[in-house]
């Protein structure tokens, strides 16, 4: 058995690494399993017929359990040859590594019977791409061994790679080999495509048991889709897209324009359009329109499905399932609105109406973009306000009588006085003498 370890990685080791290709894929089961459920046997008491990776006791399994049923293996590179202390049937992975996946292969039947099972068949499918479980990515590897001289003609086992980002993988070419015990290692076809590679007549006994090894390269998801809006007044051009357009007004019909395009290493299936509409802007049911690889007249939507633009249900409301894309693919979709009574909006004057689309995919989360029209809000000045009262004005000030003028004091004012006593007596005197 030692020598077959050896056999392996010397098998590897003159391997060179070449550009990779994808892979054809399977449905995801994100487990570690093998199947089906059958007989098992041991070294000491191999099975009395054909039949493939049955026995429960055989060292050269390399992970310490000896359970041939857990056959597939996957395994980090040491340099140019596997590093068999990493061999496991769950490997964490990083982006760009290059691993092994390997599948032992073993006819348990017992050596006195010289029975030999024919066209034997080496063949592996992959999930399409990782799927999150349990916090982590994982992507499986699932190898068939089988053969039409076999019971169960066909057995087969489970790996996983994880990582902590979403993944796929790829098939390095010409890495294929079998390293059968006693024989020289043999290049093999592609066993990841159609039917696997025939590896031969295989006899029963650990003397011609053997290792499929190949490798794959690890390739992280990018989030490589996007999606663009813009929007124009209905009517215009193909010119006249823009992120932005102003001077709409009550009743006017504008038009948007979403085009989501895929540029990543993966299919994205049911991707979604959503484009909630801000108050002022109302949807014009039966107006949607899709262009894609599946509908290059551009219909409208309501004839494909009449159900997906209504008043209740269009891309305003629930959004709109476009379908699935591959690597550069792309799809456009267009639906007009109307500017509703412009005097129910916020402010006077420039009321600037931004709607956001968004795409939402099953896996890989959302992106969006905006587009805006600018709506005047004319609002009539107020009437003339009621004038304020005039004013009460204040009682004008009453007259104040005039105070006698305070007798005068003083020397002059005294001679004066003297002199008119005087005077008075003597006109006094002269008007009596022309009366006698």
């Amino acid at each position: 058995m030692n020598k077959t370890i050896r056999k392996i990685s010397t098998v590897v080791a003159g391997l060179a690494i070449t550009a990779a290709t994808a892979i054809p894929f399977a449905s995801a089961v994100a487990s570690t399993s093998w199947g089906p459920s059958r007989p098992t046997f041991t070294l000491e008491n191999p099975a009395p017929y054909n039949t493939f990776n049955s026995m429960t006791n055989n060292p050269a399994m390399l992970d310490g359990v000896n359970d041939e049923r857990d056959f597939v293996k996957v395994a980090r590179a040491n340099g140019s040859i596997m590093d068999l202390g990493t061999m496991t049937n769950r490997l964490p992975v990083a982006n760009g590594d290059e691993v092994y996946v390997a599948a032992y292969v073993h006819n348990n039947a017992s050596p006195s019977l010289n029975s030999t099972a024919r066209n034997v068949m080496a063949k592996f499918d992959t999930s399409q791409r990782s799927q999150l479980i349990d916090g982590r990515h994982v992507l499986n590897v699932t190898g068939h061994v089988s053969s039409v001289d076999a019971n169960p003609a066909s057995v087969w086992d489970t790996a996983v790679f994880t990582a902590n980002a979403p993944f796929s993988i790829s098939y390095v070419q010409n890495s294929a080999r079998w390293d059968a015990y006693n024989q020289t290692p043999v290049n093999i076809t592609d066993p990841t495509v159609g039917s696997g590679a025939n590896l031969g007549n295989i006899r029963g006994c650990t003397q011609f048991a053997g290792w499929v090894t190949f490798r794959v390269k690890i390739n992280f998801d990018q989030n490589d889709f996007n999606v663009a809006k813009s929007v124009r007044f209905d009517g215009q051009g193909a010119s006249d897209w823009k992120d932005h357009i102003s001077g709409a007004k009550t009743g006017d019909v504008v038009e948007f324009r979403l085009v989501y395009t895929q540029t990543g290493n993966v299919t994205r299936n049911n991707v979604t359009l959503i484009d909630k509409l801000p108050a002022g802007l109302e949807y014009m049911v039966g107006t949607s329109r899709i262009w894609n690889a599946t509908y290059p007249d551009h219909p409208f939507v309501k004839d494909l499905n009449p159900a997906s633009d209504t008043a209740t249900h269009n891309i305003t409301t629930n959004g709109l399932n476009i379908g699935n894309y591959a690597n550069n693919s792309n799809a456009l979709v267009s639906f007009k609105a109307r500017v509703t009574d412009s005097n129910l909006l916020a402010n006077c004057g420039t009321n600037i109406l931004t709607n956001t689309v968004e795409v939402i995919t099953e896996t890989e989360g959302r992106k969006s973009d905006t587009a805006s029209v600018a709506v005047d809000r004319v609002c009539e000045p107020d009437p003339d306000p009621t004038p304020d009262p005039d004013p009460t004005p204040d009682p004008e000030p009453k007259p104040q009588p005039e105070l006698p003028e305070l007798p005068k004091t003083g020397a002059g004012f005294v001679g004066i006085l003297g002199f008119g006593s005087t005077l008075t007596a003597a006109l006094y005197y002269a008007l009596n003498r022309r009366r006698a």
